[in-house]
C-alpha cells in the first residue's frame, strides 16, 4: 500500500519541485527587476537633484538679470535727465552766443560810424586849419589882422588836437568793448563745446 501511495504520490512531487524552481526562477527575476528599479530610482533622484541645483542656479541668474535690468532702467533714467538739461543749457547758451554775436554787430556798426564822423570833422578842422594859415599868409602886412588870424589858427590847432585825442580814446574804448565781447563769445563757445561733449557721452 505504502509503495502504491509512494508511487502515486511521485508525479506530484515532481510537479510541485517545478512548480518551486518556477518560483524560483520568478524570484531571482523579480529581484532583479527590483535591484534595476532601485538602480533607476537613484539616477532619478541623481538627475532630479541636478535639475534641482541647476534650476536654483538658474532662478538666481534671473533674479540678478532682472537687478542688472532695474538698475540700467535707473541709470538711464538719469541719462535722459541729464541729456534733457545739457539740451535747456545748450539751448540758453546759443541763445546768449546770438544776442552777443549781435550785440556785437550793432556796437562795430556804431564803432565804424562814430569813426566816419570824427575822420569828416577831422576833415573839416583840417580844411578850416589850411583856410587859416592861406590867410594869414594874405593879411602878413597888415597890423591887426595877423594877430587875429594867428588866435584863430592857434584856436584850430587846440580843437584840433583835442579832436585827435577824444578819437583816440573812442578808438580804444570801442577796441576794448569788442575785445570784451568777443573774449565772453569765446568762453560761450568753450562752454557749449563742453555740453557738446556731455550730451556726446551721456548718448
Amino acid at each position: 500500500v505504502r509503495l502504491g501511495m509512494a508511487g502515486s504520490l511521485r508525479p506530484q512531487a515532481a510537479i510541485c519541485v517545478a512548480d518551486a524552481e518556477a518560483l524560483e526562477a520568478e524570484r531571482q527575476a523579480a529581484e532583479a527587476a527590483l535591484a534595476r528599479l532601485r538602480r533607476h530610482h537613484a539616477s532619478l533622484v541623481g538627475i532630479r537633484g541636478k535639475r534641482s541645483e541647476e534650476s536654483h542656479a538658474l532662478h538666481e541668474q534671473m533674479r540678478q538679470l532682472c537687478a542688472d535690468s532695474l538698475r540700467q532702467d535707473r541709470e538711464l533714467e538719469g541719462l535722459r535727465a541729464s541729456l534733457a538739461a545739457a539740451q535747456t543749457e545748450l539751448a540758453a547758451v546759443e541763445r546768449a552766443i546770438d544776442d552777443e554775436a549781435h550785440t556785437r554787430k550793432q556796437m562795430e556798426h556804431m564803432r565804424a560810424r562814430t569813426l566816419e564822423s570824427m575822420r569828416n570833422a577831422f576833415s573839416q578842422l583840417q580844411t578850416l586849419q589850411d583856410d587859416v594859415s592861406s590867410l594869414m599868409l594874405k593879411v602878413q602886412g597888415r597890423s591887426s589882422l595877423p594877430l587875429v588870424a594867428k588866435k584863430a589858427h592857434l584856436d584850430l590847432v587846440m580843437q584840433t588836437t583835442r579832436l585827435e585825442k577824444e578819437m583816440a580814446s573812442q578808438a580804444r574804448l570801442w577796441d576794448a568793448s569788442i575785445r570784451s565781447v568777443r573774449e565772453s563769445i569765446a568762453l560761450d563757445d568753450a562752454a557749449a563745446d563742453g555740453i557738446d561733449a556731455a550730451v556726446a557721452a551721456a548718448a
